[in-house]
């Protein structure tokens, strides 16, 4: 009978050495400013069908966007979020994409210098099918302002 307790402690210890960095991983995650961690906060917090924002921690008010596409990804100050903080940004947005359906990608891309609510860019991505994301099925259409090229390199549309 002790030899069974201490083989299922045993056990158990093994279980829980394999699983605590996972579990670590997902308490840091949730604790800091992860892009991908608070988009999807955000998408959860909205009605369906409404139009999803990831907020950035200064931006106070949201820009209104009329898509009536269906469902939409907005993403406010993309430029801070993918070349400031976290690297494959991209491919994190293009993960949420196919995992909630999106139909679109609306970037609102602000600059250095001004306030996180104004809007210098909309862009908007249009594909046929969003879950395969091949540059022959999407579109990129400007809806204001002149967007950098160094923006149309996104994984699996024009930089796979």
């Amino acid at each position: 009978m002790k030899y069974t307790i201490r083989k299922l402690l045993f056990l158990l210890v093994i279980v829980a050495m394999v699983a605590s960095p996972f579990a670590v991983q997902k308490y840091n995650s949730m604790t800091t400013i992860d892009p991908y961690i608070l988009m999807a906060r955000e998408i959860e917090a909205f009605p369906s069908g409404g139009v999803d924002v990831l907020i950035v921690e200064d931006v106070e008010d949201v820009p209104s966007v009329e898509n009536g596409v269906g469902v939409s990804l907005v993403i406010e100050e993309y430029s801070r979020w993918s070349e400031r903080i976290l690297e494959n940004f991209n491919r994190r947005v293009m993960d949420v994409v196919r995992a909630y359906e999106y139909e679109e990608v609306v970037m609102l891309i602000g600059q250095w210098g001004v306030p996180a609510d104004t809007v210098l860019v909309h862009w908007r991505i249009t594909c046929t099918n969003i879950r395969v994301l091949r540059p022959d099925m999407c579109e990129t259409i400007p809806l204001s302002g002149t967007l950098p090229p160094s923006f149309l390199k996104w994984p699996g549309i024009g930089n796979p």
